[in-house]
This record gives C-alpha cells, sequence and structure tokens, in this order.
C-alpha cells in the first residue's frame, strides 16, 4: 500500500506544480485507452497489494509458490507501475489532436494566448498543425466513409448557371 500511495502523491505534487497550459496540452493528449490503461494498472496494484487476502477467495488466482524465482506480488507492483508509466509516456509522446479533444484544445489556445505566452501558443499550434489541417478538411476515416456511404445528389453534380 505504500507503493500505492507514494505514487499518488508524487502524481499530486507534480499536477500541482505543473503549470495550467501544461496540464491542459496533457488533457488533450489523454485519451480514451490511456484512462483505461491507467484504471487496469491501478486495479492491479490493488490486487497484488492485497493478494493474500484474494488468493484463496479466487481459485483462478496462482498460489505463490507457483511464481516465478524471485518474484513476489508485492515485487510485481513496481513492475506493474514501471509498465504503466512507460506505455503512458510512449502514448503522451506521440499522441495526436483529434475532433473530439478539440474544445480542450480551444481552451488551452485561449489560456496561452489571454496569459501573453504566445511563445508557447506558436510552439502548440506547430506540433499540432498536421492534425489541425486534417481535422479542418475532414481527412480523417469516419468523414471519408461517411462522404463515400452517402453519394451526391443528382441536382448537385451539375451547375446551373446563368451565364
Amino acid at each position: 500500500m505504500d507503493l500505492l500511495i507514494t505514487v499518488l502523491t508524487l502524481l499530486a505534487a507534480v499536477l500541482a506544480v505543473t503549470p495550467r497550459e501544461r496540464q491542459l496540452d496533457i488533457r488533450v493528449r489523454v485519451r480514451k485507452l490511456d484512462w483505461f490503461v491507467i484504471a487496469v494498472s491501478f486495479v492491479l496494484v490493488l490486487a497484488l497489494e492485497f493478494y493474500e487476502f484474494l488468493q484463496p477467495h479466487f481459485s483462478w488466482l496462482p498460489p505463490k509458490e507457483k511464481w516465478w524465482t524471485g518474484i513476489m506480488p508485492k515485487n510485481a507492483m513496481y513492475l506493474v507501475v514501471l509498465c504503466e508509466a512507460a506505455i503512458l509516456a510512449v502514448r503522451l509522446r506521440w499522441a495526436k489532436l483529434t475532433p473530439g479533444k478539440m474544445l480542450t484544445f480551444r481552451d488551452l489556445v485561449e489560456e496561452l494566448y489571454w496569459n501573453g505566452s504566445y511563445s508557447e501558443l506558436f510552439a502548440l499550434l506547430q506540433t499540432h498543425l498536421k492534425s489541425l489541417f486534417k481535422i479542418y478538411s475532414a481527412d480523417y476515416f469516419l468523414p471519408r466513409l461517411r462522404a463515400r456511404l452517402n453519394p451526391t445528389p443528382i441536382c448537385s453534380r451539375f451547375s446551373f448557371s446563368r451565364e
């Protein structure tokens, strides 16, 4: 339980020190899959913490004797937290802006603009420039599929001009 409390305390301290702009940028980058990874690893750490209690109650949990040599439930918690941190670091590093995150992105841009952080604003826009153009031109999977499945009406195929 000490590991869980330490990690949560460390995350709270880092979040308290992190500037608002960086917090909004992280909110832009975090997706539902990331929250799922966080939830699964949290539950896994809790299960490993209370392994002695859960093992007799659930028959599908292996006994301690069947674990690999040198790995115990208490030691495995560190491995789970390390793997979760590595997965989230990689996903956040290469996360792209999605249409569902545009409101959060707008809040971030407004916050940077009104605070006068123009260099950070330009760096943020440059980082997400390709994604912004893809969203603006609707150049991603669902709009292309929708356009392909909905044929254009016959009247819109012809231009009726009075020239």
